[in-house]
């Protein structure tokens, strides 16, 4: 969970006058789009910032083959979130 805060902003609407006069206040909360993608297109991929894995997944052998990629594209352990338990005979 991350806290996420409302941020208030100001500005002219008419900045470019010698004298503004129309000023705009906005409180909004600050939020980015999300980003996904699978493992087969994070193949060759490294995430610095880090990456959260789902590995609630079925039991074939390319389902297993997927995870490791997801699970490798890291560099350090403390970079891996893994959201849930998972069964680990599949591994």
């Amino acid at each position: 969970m991350y806290p996420i805060a409302p941020v208030m902003r100001a500005w002219f609407l008419d900045k470019g006058r010698q004298h503004p006069q129309l000023k705009i206040h906005r409180r909004q909360l600050l939020f980015t789009p999300a980003f996904g993608m699978t493992a087969i297109s994070a193949q060759g991929q490294t995430f610095s910032n880090g990456a959260i894995v789902e590995l609630c997944i079925g039991g074939s052998s390319s389902s297993t083959m997927f995870s490791y990629v997801a699970l490798t594209r890291v560099k350090r352990r403390e970079d891996l979130l893994i959201p849930r338990p998972f069964p680990f005979d599949i591994f």
